[in-house]
């Protein structure tokens, strides 16, 4: 019992009003007790508003929360409003364009025209709302933005260039949306790289280059004077022989004559 009072004396201490505490008053055992419940009660009334006040905020959080998600639905759900208002245009004009296709004396030229109208308003649309196409064919391979679908047999062309776009691929602002399926060039067997092919074409042409032209005149009229010289060569002997011809018909028939 002595300890339990100490105990309480001890925790009174904290309870006594502290102008009493000051004056150094004397309270009784009975005195203290009751301090201690009037205490009690306060922190008591205390701690049920303050857990009432928790629970209208964890409650306020909740309904928080509950809209959020359900903002968020609706945002995602009605994020692309604007867009599917824009293709409406678009199907509106692609169905006039089969309209008329579908008439009597309609040609297949105006309707490549109404098509392709339809089309440019399309891809106006969807680049407004951050989907483009990126250009592929003539660029180095690179698989960040390119599918290759196949290899063909280019020589003209460095090795794993695209050569042959299958189909386009788009971009979603500054992220690929979709890949371009491409076609991938590769070296044939026993072809040299493209580097050394064109090393070997300068050079041939550096070589068949012409020369000064003062020296090919002398060449080519040193080369005339030669020709016109053995052609007169060729036909002196030619005349002399045709001589000798003519003089041996001459004596056979004036031998002829003294035979007679």
């Amino acid at each position: 019992m002595n300890g339990e009072s100490e105990d309480v004396r001890d925790a009174d201490d904290d309870v006594i009003p502290a102008e009493l505490a000051e004056e150094g008053a004397e309270l009784s055992l009975n005195d203290r007790v009751q301090l201690l419940q009037q205490s009690l009660q306060r922190w008591t009334k205390e701690a049920g508003e303050a857990k009432e006040k928790y629970l209208r905020t964890a409650a306020d959080f909740d309904n928080y929360r509950k809209r959020m998600q359900r903002d968020m639905t609706d945002f995602r759900k009605y994020a692309n409003e604007q867009m599917a208002l824009e293709l409406l245009t678009v199907v509106d004009h692609l169905g006039l364009a089969l309209k008329h296709a579908g008439e009597p004396g309609e040609s297949v030229q105006g309707l490549q025209q109404g098509v392709s109208l339809v089309y440019r308003q399309l891809c106006d649309v969807l680049e407004k709302f951050g989907i483009k196409r990126f250009s592929a064919e003539g660029e180095p391979f690179d698989p960040a933005k390119h599918e290759a679908m196949m290899q063909v047999d280019r020589d003209n062309v460095p090795e794993n260039t695209v050569v042959q776009v299958l189909q386009d691929g788009y971009l979603y602002h500054e992220k690929i949306l979709r890949h371009a399926k491409v076609g991938v060039s590769k070296r044939t067997e026993g072809a040299a790289p493209q580097e050394q092919t064109q090393q070997e074409q300068k050079t041939a042409s550096h070589e068949t280059a012409p020369q000064d032209p003062s020296a090919d005149g002398l060449s080519a009229s040193g080369a005339a004077d030669a020709s016109q010289g053995n052609e007169q060569g060729d036909a002196a002997p030619h005349a002399e022989k045709q001589e000798q011809q003519t003089r041996e018909g001459h004596n056979r028939k004036k031998h002829r004559h003294k035979r007679a």
